[in-house]
């Protein structure tokens, strides 16, 4: 099967360093296996001396909770299966967990997913490294572990840790046998998941969403530290002054004493900072303070993501205690009145808001909704370079922020968007949807997480906000919380709470907009959602949207509260919603964006989803990551010239029918969400097919000259746009060029022109067949013929005239293989094909394969065939020869066959599809 290909390379994938380990690790720990996520876990936090224990682990679940009673912590015979650690149990990767044979075959849970194994027990052996006989400490440390895990060295007890995305580190020093004898972790861990037992953040783990993630998912490691170590630290940076404080958390296990804090900071240019400064250091745990001045700066962005490193130490006599290695980026994230509309600049209230500033300058917001789940890890990427190939393909689709969806992501991930230049849009991880949002552990745990999340991650300059809930997730019990005060004025001290850990980064309330909310009480950016297929609907919706965000407006917020001019920021839309199955994106993805584009007042967006997940098919992506095709480039443009800043918005429906040879007036406007004015040049040009079957492709226009203006809608005017005269299918397309002939930015709209063609042809109704035969069934009906499985059809089409004067024909068809349903899924490399043959009067004219397809090529579908959602064939064109015109006069008919030999069939309409002629037949003189 090609998805068990699939899943082996990226098994090959996840290990690339099969057997190899750091430099720095003892060479005994892991002899012979390969190690996955071999790379160090924290690249913000990173020491030296470090020995990876992922790989194999020894296993066994525990489901009458048995193991505390019979003492497995210290009776290693116990162990009867293998896991590979870091993949949760429920996954491919950790050896225990399945994927269904085929991807798109997960069912859609209208039961809640409940996790039947709860308990979990972990062994394994590893060496004493020879740290210990230098006075370091050794601590254990897992990534993440979901949710409480126990944990014994060598049988006696650890310690403990309740939080299933937070780190913790264990100090095992005194459970140790000597330097080269072999000691045995085992670890205990319960996850209660979506059940009703412990309410704890899950995200969208179980619950009506996808496969829970269970046990450990994220890298355990060994590290040494000295008797005074650092436990995490902070970054205070200004821009305005260049200066940088490092506040370091500390821990001293001897007494207090003196000591030297040293730090170098450099970054690929050369060093910046090289200094020692004395600290006195107590016993127990305080801070430390370094503090320093980067001359020249450079600003972090996602344009420029530059980042500096440090290595910082806790130094004493001779030795180094600590040491660790990090990096930061400087950025200033602030919130004020967007250019020009402030109320100095306008004493109308509606035309008062605010923007997002990075570094001084508004931001425009193009991101995309990142769930972090994969099919062969589930929670747990298989390698870095999944991570970075997803990042990077998300870059040069023009995006510049991820929503990380309501998951503790993985800490290297963070690093990845740091380093590639990738905002991050922070969800906290929430209790199940239908928590009941009053119960205190609840409360208690949410709590936990989010302090954890943000203290282990607030040092990352990509995160641009902290998203404290999504749409009422747990929130909606006892009583929604647009009717309960008592959760109201809980969620409002939970984002004073954010407000303290991290004062410098804007904090949401609620991702306002399942369940129709709009429930937003104490924000910093005003967000919502929609998933609307109509465009005059949407049309409405931002108007009305945009109509009601203003300094005191009340209209979209919980009934008490009123807005202060907060940014207004779609974080999440899309057509096709988490139930509407596997169909195309593209479409919608485009028309959307250009609606959004009229409205200065709506600073982004982030479109649902990167990848599908599990049942939910709406990504950018395939769930195993194969990319989608979008067909934009059909039409002149590209995922990249849709996600600019600077944008041609056209106020009309993407695909309309007009009247051949007519003229047409298009309004046209230029959104700038950029700090620049300049003089550009518009043009226009007519692209697509007629019935004919000829490409029509017209010179552009002469140019329309017009002004840009920073951060502003500019009029460019009614375009006036010519029709071809013969009826055509195909688009109208813009282009802004700038003076020296650079491509600016360029959109289109789809049109089908109506009218009569010439008498030269005859066009027939897929769905008019005389005779067929299909093992799968068939549908005949709106424009189509779609056959499933194996079988033929054929038509009998009457020729009255003389072909008398003809001297050739030419058979024009749109076929595309039969897919799983009428509606063709979103086009990737796995679709289903089909072999299909074609016979005119008995002579067989063409063979040839063909897939499935369904994009933006489809407008016609979208227009005219709803049911297709976008579902298009191949152009196919069959000139037929002397002996078959001399049969077709004979016969007065022409009879078309088509047969597949398995994977079906779609025969497309003149009005479905993409190509405007159906079943025709050119005759030419």
């Amino acid at each position: 099967k090609k998805y068990f290909v699939i899943f082996l390379f990226f098994l090959l994938f996840a290990f690339p360093y099969c057997g190899k380990e750091s430099s720095k690790t003892f060479p005994e720990t892991l002899p012979q296996m390969a190690i996955p996520r071999p790379e160090f876990p924290r690249p913000d936090l990173q020491r030296d001396e470090w020995v990876n224990l992922n790989g194999h682990w020894y296993f066994r679940f525990d489901p009458y909770d048995l193991g505390r009673k019979d003492r497995w912590f210290s009776d290693v015979s116990v162990f009867s299966q293998k896991i590979v650690v870091p993949f949760p149990w429920q996954s491919p990767l950790s050896g225990l967990g399945t994927m269904p044979e085929d991807i798109d075959d997960y069912p859609i849970p209208f039961l809640p997913v409940r996790e039947k194994n709860k308990i979990g027990w972990y062994m394994r052996y590893f060496y004493t490294p020879p740290w210990v006989e230098k006075g370091k400490r050794v601590f254990l440390n897992f990534g993440a572990v979901d949710w409480k895990a126990d944990v014994w060295v060598n049988g006696r007890y650890a310690g403990s840790h309740e939080g299933g995305y937070t780190p913790f580190s264990l100090d095992i020093t005194d459970f140790l046998l000597p330097t080269g004898f072999k000691n045995v972790i085992v670890v205990r861990v319960y996850d209660p998941g979506s059940s009703d037992d412990e309410l704890i953040p899950v995200g969208k783990q179980g619950d009506f969403w996808y496969t829970p993630s269970s046990g450990i998912w994220q890298s355990v490691w060994l590290e040494a530290r000295g008797r005074v170590y650092f436990e995490n630290y902070r970054i205070v940076s200004s821009l305005r002054t260049e200066n940088i404080t490092i506040i370091g958390k500390v821990r001293n296990l001897s007494d207090e004493g003196k000591y030297r804090l040293c730090i170098r900071v450099y970054d690929e240019s050369g060093e910046y900072v090289k200094k020692c400064d004395g600290v006195f250091i107590p016993g127990g745990e305080s801070e430390v303070v370094t503090s320093f001045t980067l001359e020249n700066l450079i600003p972090w962005s996602p344009d420029n993501p530059h980042l500096y490193h440090f290595v910082w130490s806790l130094e004493g006599g001779g030795k180094i205690y600590d040491k660790i290695r990090g990096y930061f980026g400087v950025r200033e994230i602030r919130i004020d009145w967007a250019p020009g509309h402030s109320p100095a600049d306008t004493s109308n209230p509606r035309e008062q808001y605010k923007y997002i500033y990075l570094n001084g300058r508004p931001v425009f917001i193009r991101g995309v909704l990142d769930q972090g789940y994969n099919p062969w890890g589930i929670y747990t990427y298989p390698s870095v370079t999944t991570m970075e190939s997803e990042l990077k393909y998300i870059k040069a689709l023009g995006f510049n922020a991820i929503r990380i969806h309501i998951k503790g992501p993985d800490p290297y991930k963070l690093y990845l968007a740091d380093k590639l230049g990738l905002f991050v849009i922070y969800d906290i991880p929430s209790l199940k949807m239908f928590a009941n949002g009053e119960d205190p552990a609840g409360q208690k745990n949410y709590l936990k997480t989010l302090s954890g999340l943000i203290e282990r991650d607030r040092n990352h300059p990509s995160i641009i906000w902290w998203v404290l809930f999504n749409e009422d997730w747990g929130l909606l019990r006892p009583e929604r919380v647009r009717y309960s005060k008592e959760l109201q004025e809980w969620v409002e001290s939970v984002v004073q709470y954010a407000r303290t850990l991290d004062p410098d980064r804007p904090v949401e309330d609620i991702s306002a907009g399942g369940l129709g909310a709009f429930d937003h009480m104490d924000t910093d950016i005003q967000t919502w959602h929609f998933y609307i297929k109509d465009y005059n609907q949407l049309k409405r919706h931002l108007e009305w949207i945009t109509g009601n965000t203003y300094p005191g407006s009340t209209a979209i917020w919980i009934p008490g509260y009123s807005q202060a001019g907060q940014p207004l920021i779609n974080s999440e839309f899309n057509g096709v919603d988490v139930y509407s199955g596997n169909l195309d994106v593209s479409w919608y993805f485009h028309w959307q964006v250009n609606l959004m584009r009229m409205f200065p007042k709506i600073q982004g967006y982030v479109f649902t989803q990167l990848t599908d997940v599990e049942y939910e098919h709406n990504g950018l992506m395939k769930y195993n990551l194969l990319r989608k095709v979008s067909g934009y480039e059909e039409f002149g443009v590209n995922e990249e010239v849709l996600n600019s800043p600077r944008f041609l918005v056209i106020d009309y429906p993407p695909v309309t029918t007009f009247t051949a040879g007519s003229v047409v007036k298009i309004p046209v406007y230029f959104s700038n969400m950029e700090d620049d004015s300049s003089e550009l040049y518009l043009f226009v040009r007519i692209s697509g097919w007629d019935i004919f079957g000829n490409k029509i492709v017209s010179s552009f226009s002469v140019p329309y000259e017009f002004q840009t203006k920073p951060y502003s809608l500019t009029f460019i005017g009614e375009i006036p746009v010519p029709l071809p005269r013969i009826p055509t299918a195909g688009a109208v397309v813009f282009q802004a060029e700038d003076e020296r002939g650079n491509l600016v930015a360029a959109n289109y709209i789809n049109f089908i022109s109506s009218g009569d063609g010439s008498g030269d042809l005859i066009i027939f109704d897929p769905s008019s067949y005389s005779n067929l035969s299909w093992d799968g069934g068939y549908y005949a009906g709106q424009g189509i013929f779609y056959g499933k499985g194996k079988g033929f059809v054929e038509y009998t089409i009457p020729v009255t005239a003389s072909l008398s004067g003809f001297q050739r024909a030419e058979l024009l068809l749109e076929i595309s293989s039969g897919g799983k349903d009428i509606a063709s899924r979103q086009t990737s490399d796995d679709m289903i094909r089909s072999r299909v043959k074609i016979s005119i009067n008995g002579h067989d004219v063409k063979s040839m394969e063909v897939g499935e397809y369904a994009d933006s090529r489809g407008f016609l579908s979208y227009l005219n065939c709803p049911r297709l959602a976008g579902s298009y064939g191949l152009p196919v064109k069959i000139e037929l020869d002397e002996n078959i015109l001399r049969d077709i006069e004979k016969k007065k008919s022409i009879t078309v066959r088509l047969s597949s030999d398995g994977g079906g069939l779609k025969i497309f309409g003149k009005n479905c599809g993409e190509y405007p002629w159906g079943i025709t037949v050119v005759f030419k003189r």
